[in-house]
């Protein structure tokens, strides 16, 4: 093995460890995260759950305007920033911080527009403050994703995840409402910037010299990158946003309830991309003949992941949903006589119509983030551009008819569409395709799965864990086979 061969082998097997252990910090952030809404859709209400999802989606378009593609920017101009690393770092920090006061600023002009109750208005003052912290947090994460460190950015967040659960597990069972959890939720997110920062000192230390060609490169740079990105907050927000203006607020709560475990599942693409992305940036700029390689690794992960969450997802809706929300959630808004005939109930049936959009999103995490790394920007905004009509199109035939079941079928819709484009646009520019082997393999192995899982569903937790023994072992014996199979061919 000569020295490039040994230098990439020990490159891999770092970011193989550091992925290891984020995704143990992740995993937890993910258990909070599951049991925070499991303790708000039982101390909310529906029609309290449902104020806290109108909350939360608008927390996320605001914090889409507030980093507006800068974290993206700035961890690309910071891995190739050299001496001048501090500098950049800090005036990316600067930058977020003027960004974030500004969303704010144009948040708070529309909300006295929406049609909100007063009290949701104020809390949702209240909660937006959350954006500042957010915004300048996401500095840290990208000197840790450089300095292959996520570790520490997993750590923060579980930390902070687990303040979040426990303060709120307490104040709701001494009789408070809203307006304290979301207060706890903004200082959960200050807890995280505060951790963030801490664990950063070591690493480098900002340098808050001001320079003004830095901060002008950084901003156009971002600024396709930010209007597709902010098109894409709203894209995956729409459904929530136009549910609360068109229907009562407790259908939002049981649509918020089912596609809280979407996001929760979100977290692994997000954190395998954001290890990587630095990975794919270098690829692209400087060796192009390891993208392809690269691009196969992470497809076959993420379909070794999204699929067995998709067949495992399908069997487990109603007990899962029961175990997040409680037995009697959202039981006197059904809307579509389906629900009754199968035996789903609300949450349930939501959630398994969501499901096949959250397996492409997976995908759609690699392909976005290819297209970023590439400096694609321009293809992403073209998306986005037909994605968000098309979703708004979409919500406005089904909402009205079927309330959050078709909020969920315009979401899923949508999703085929830019799963379908994106992959045609990767082909075209980078003239790279799937990877076959990964969904075959996890599609072989998700049937003994699915056998177990089924046989266990009405032990929730045993079918799970059974679940991913049996997921785990079939992966690992083709893949031995395969091996030795080729290593005998070779002989």
């Amino acid at each position: 093995m000569n020295n490039a061969d040994l230098s990439m082998h020990q490159l891999f097997d770092e970011i193989n460890i550091n992925t290891m252990t984020t995704l143990a910090g992740k995993a937890s952030v993910m258990v909070f995260g599951l049991a925070l809404a499991g303790a708000l859709t039982r101390g909310l209400g529906e029609a309290g759950f449902g104020d806290y999802s109108v909350i939360v989606a608008w927390l996320g378009v605001t914090a889409g305007l507030a980093d507006f593609g800068l974290s993206k920017t700035g961890v690309r101009e910071m891995a190739s920033a050299g001496p001048s690393f501090s500098i950049v770092a800090g005036n990316l920090f600067l930058l977020k911080l003027l960004y974030s006061l500004a969303a704010l600023a144009i948040a708070f002009v529309f909300i006295p527009f929406m049609p909100y109750t007063q009290p949701l208005k104020n809390v949702l003052h209240v909660g937006l403050c959350a954006v500042v912290f957010m915004s300048l947090a996401a500095v840290y994460q990208g000197i840790f994703q450089i300095r292959l460190k996520t570790h520490f950015m997993a750590l923060a967040e579980s930390i902070g995840s687990a303040s979040v659960l426990v303060l709120s597990w307490h104040f709701l069972g001494a009789g408070f409402g809203l307006l304290a959890i979301v207060t706890i939720l903004v200082f959960g997110k200050a807890l995280v910037c505060l951790l963030n920062w801490v664990f950063s000192r070591p690493l480098t230390r900002l340098s808050f010299s001001i320079s003004w060609p830095t901060m002008r490169s950084m901003a156009v740079q971002a600024l396709p990158l930010g209007v597709s990105g902010f098109m894409a907050l709203v894209y995956f927000r729409l459904d929530i946003m136009m549910l609360s203006w068109l229907k009562p607020v407790s259908d939002v709560g049981i649509y918020g309830a089912a596609y809280r475990i979407i996001e929760v599942g979100s977290v692994i693409p997000s954190v395998f991309m954001g290890i990587i992305f630095p990975l794919l940036s270098k690829a692209c700029a400087a060796s192009k003949e390891d993208l392809p390689r690269h691009y196969a690794r992470a497809y076959m992960t993420l379909s070794l992941a999204a699929i067995p969450m998709l067949v495992g997802g399908i069997i487990l809706a109603n007990p899962l949903m029961e175990l997040i929300t409680g037995p009697g959630f959202g039981k006197e808004a059904s809307v579509f006589p389906v629900e009754a005939l199968y035996g789903f109930s609300p949450t349930a049936m939501t959630f398994l119509i969501l499901l096949p959009s959250s397996a492409m999103m997976f995908i759609g995490e690699l392909h976005g983030n290819m297209m970023i790394a590439g400096n694609e920007q321009q293809c992403l905004m073209r998306v986005y551009f037909w994605l968000v009509p098309l979703n708004l199109v979409l919500n406005l035939l089904f909402i009205p008819y079927f309330s959050y079941l078709g909020a969920a079928c315009a979401t899923t819709f949508t999703e085929v569409f830019a799963f379908a484009y994106m992959a045609w646009a990767i082909n075209r520019k980078f003239k790279l395709s799937p990877s076959y082997t990964g969904i075959f393999l996890a599609c072989l192995a998700s049937v003994p799965m699915g056998v177990v899982v089924f046989v266990l569903r009405e032990h929730l937790f045993l079918s799970i864990g059974a679940g991913i023994c049996v997921y785990a072992a079939v992966v690992s014996f083709i893949v031995r086979f395969e091996h030795a199979d080729k290593g005998g061919a070779a002989r």
